[in-house]
Parts: C-alpha cells; structure tokens; sequence
C-alpha cells in the first residue's frame, strides 16, 4: 500500500532545512522538498506582472523588495512518511525535525 507523504517542514531557515534534510539523509528516510522562491513567484496580484512576465521581469520588479531580509525571499518545504520518520529516526532528534505548523 502506497502511504502518503506529509510536509514534516515549512519556514524560511536554509540553515533549518539543511539540518533535517542531514537527519533524514543519515537515517535513510525518503524524502521530498520544494524551494518556492517569493521574489520570482507568479501568484502576484498586480495586473501587471503579467507584462512584466512576458518580458522576463520579475513581479518583484512591480513591488520591491527593500527592506525585506534575503532569509525571507525563499519558503523551504519538506516532505515524507511520518511513520517512517518515527520509526528510522531516534526519539532525542525527532524534536529538531517537528516544527509545528
């Protein structure tokens, strides 16, 4: 039987990513991710990001992007088997891979 994969991790740390991307590559846990980049993102709601797309501009080229922290521009997801996290991965680290969403 097929089991699904959950998102065991969402935020914004590259550092917090990697780590448990380390924990889950050391316990032999199969796993998924997505970056999704914020600055290049084609959800943007101004009409004309459409035209800026067109032109290879980014919509953050419409909006801006001072002020806000490199950290903030990328959104890391990771996904796998809970019950395979559970099981594979000592009880002590499973702390550092939950985060509560």
């Amino acid at each position: 039987m097929l089991k699904k994969k959950q998102q065991i991790y969402q935020g914004r740390s590259v550092k917090k990513f990697n780590e448990i991307r380390d924990i889950l590559d050391i316990y032999h846990v199969k796993y998924t991710y997505q970056v999704k980049d914020t600055v290049n993102d084609t959800g943007s709601d101004s009409p004309l990001s459409f035209l800026g797309r067109q032109q290879g501009m980014a919509p953050r080229a419409f909006t801006g992007s001072a002020g806000v922290a490199a950290e903030d521009l990328k959104n890391y997801c990771i996904y796998a088997v809970e019950e395979e996290v559970k099981t594979k991965v000592p009880e002590h680290l499973l702390k550092e891979i939950w985060n509560p969403l």
